[in-house]
């Protein structure tokens, strides 16, 4: 009878160190910046890593520079209509930086006979609900990018994020050339949606399978 008695205190002990741990930790825990103050996004800068190293294996100067070309006026476009959504009376301005990591080439025959067999149809129709983000067949990107004050310098978010083209993109399927301007365009407007839900208050990331979308804790002090 003692030994259960002893137990029961034991395990009302540990419960309540435990309870008070979790409270010690959502107490400390920093919360998320907030972009509802924020009324535009303005493309910064846009780079591109060296070839080599495993990088851009298989793509051409020509393909690496139409690359960035795509890239800087995809998110340009995305920025632009993320930032129109919402009007803020602060008026405070996000600045985009992105840097191009990699690009994978699609398999354009394996890609086109995936589109016109019954069979791949089906799964692509399958990868396109799922929101798949990569896929070896239609070649991906890899984008990262961060957004800060355009005041203070002050990161606010950041993402990573290696997309293929929607598996339902017939036009993808033409040349290596198409995959990689409906890849990059499809990475800017998931980017453009996330960013939007986070300047509502949103979760940026909720019902996305492929979001990367990150918000910087708040800054102490």
């Amino acid at each position: 009878m003692k030994r259960q008695t002893l137990k029961a205190i034991l395990s009302v002990v540990c419960m309540a160190v435990m309870a008070h741990e979790c409270m010690a930790i959502a107490s400390t825990a920093a919360p998320a910046q907030r972009l509802s103050h924020y009324s535009q996004v303005q493309l910064d800068t846009v780079d591109i890593t060296a070839a080599g190293n495993g990088r851009w294996d298989g793509v051409t100067d020509t393909q690496r520079q139409q690359a960035l070309a795509l890239a800087r006026e995809s998110f340009a476009r995305a920025a632009a209509g993320a930032g129109a959504q919402i009007t803020a009376t602060e008026g405070e301005t996000l600045r985009l930086s992105l840097t191009l990591e990699d690009m994978k080439p699609a398999n354009t025959t394996r890609s086109v006979i995936n589109h016109v067999l019954p069979i791949g149809l089906v799964a692509n129709v399958g990868k396109s609900v799922s929101g798949a983000g990569a896929s070896r067949t239609m070649g991906s990107v890899t984008i990262a990018g961060e957004l800060r004050d355009a005041r203070s310098g002050t990161l606010v978010a950041s993402f990573r994020a290696e997309t293929s083209p929607d598996p339902m993109n017939l036009n993808a399927v033409i040349s290596q050339d198409a995959a990689m301007k409906a890849a990059i365009e499809r990475s800017a407007e998931a980017f453009a949606t996330a960013l939007s839900k986070a300047r509502k208050g949103e979760d940026p990331c909720a019902g996305s399978s492929t979001c990367r979308l990150t918000l910087q804790p708040v800054a102490a002090g």
